[in-house]
Formats: C-alpha cells, structure tokens, sequence
C-alpha cells in the first residue's frame, strides 16, 4: 500500500463551529463562509480519503472509477457541496511582507507560518471578535479543511486573500479550492 498523509483536521475543524458564539457566527456569514458552519463531519476514514486520492486526476480535475465511469469536479462542483463563493476575483497566491506582518500581527507568529494547532488551540477564543477574527477563522477554514497543507502550517499563500475583510466575499473560493 501507497504511502498517505493528510493534515486534514476534521474534528478540531467541528469542535470550533460548536465553540463560536452566534456574533462570530455572523461575522463568518457576512464573508460567505455561513454554509461550513452546518459541517458535521468528524473525519474522513483514512482508506477512503486514500481511495479518492488515488482515483482523482489533477490534470483532468476527474475522478476516475474502477468501472471505467469519470466524473469532473468543476468550481461549480465545490460551490454546491461547501456553499463558499464561486465566482468574483482570482485570490493572488503571492504574500508581500506586508501582508505577512497583517498575519503575523494578528496570529502573533510573525517570523514563521502559524501552525493549525497554533491557530486552534491560541488564537480562537469567545472574545475574539472583528476583523481579527474573520482572518483567523478562514485562515483555520482554509488550513484545516478546504485547502490542509501537506507540512501542518497555514500556506502564506492564503494571506493575499484574507487580509482584506471587506475583500474576503469577492474571491473566488470554490476555484481556490479546487485548483
């Protein structure tokens, strides 16, 4: 058997939407992340996240079936299942050091990417409220859940677009995802 390793988090990922008190709720509705907050899934069993890696062709984005059925797996695809936006602006995947000091600033790790486990255990508390919040929280979304590195730290390449709140609703997230 193949080696495979996730660092997919999906029951600390649960474990903080039961935490959030309904003004963080609302904060992470207002940037087009509300639908995750119904996510009520603790894991993926290992030899299925395994089976729909192996059978997943990035090339064709497809999940190809042992019985010789395909299915493509569009932005679109991503957007029904997650309910984040589709559509709007591309998210820059390249982080100035001015938005690596916004990140550091508010995660408090401004020489290295904060960890997942930093950014849960640290960072997300019932008095962490605004923007601060907002970032943190898809910072964790994207970390844990949508986009899991493969080294257990947030990817400076999530900052460009999170920096700006206000911002956060225009991105295209079901492509960012995907891709």
């Amino acid at each position: 058997m193949q080696s495979f390793s996730s660092n997919l988090k999906l029951g600390k990922f649960r474990s903080l939407i039961k935490n959030l008190t309904n003004e963080q709720k609302a904060l992470i509705k207002s940037c087009g992340f509300g639908n995750i907050l119904e996510f009520d899934c603790s894991e993926a069993p290992r030899s299925v996240s395994f089976w729909l890696a192996k059978m997943f062709d990035v090339n064709t984005r497809s999940v190809n079936l042992q019985n010789g059925s395909t299915f493509t797996i569009t932005a679109s695809t991503v957007h029904q299942i997650l309910g984040i936006p589709l559509g709007g602006r591309r998210i820059p995947t390249r982080s100035t050091k001015a938005l690596k000091d916004v990140i550091g600033s508010d995660t408090g790790t401004s020489s290295i990417a904060p960890t997942v486990d930093q950014l849960f255990i640290s960072l997300v508390n019932s008095e962490l409220g605004g923007d601060k919040f907002v970032r943190i929280f898809v910072l964790i979304a994207l970390s844990f859940f949508l986009c899991p590195t493969s080294y257990g730290s947030a990817s400076s390449h999530y900052y460009s677009g999170i920096a700006s709140v206000e911002d956060i609703p225009k991105y295209d997230r079901s492509s960012f995802v995907l891709d």
